[in-house]
């Protein structure tokens, strides 16, 4: 569903966020 796709695209950016923080 889009809610599905959204939260997964919510979760890479959370993600890269993280990752960018701890670099």
């Amino acid at each position: 569903m889009k809610a599905c796709k959204y939260s997964k695209k919510w979760q890479l950016k959370l993600q890269e966020r993280i990752s960018w923080q701890t670099s």
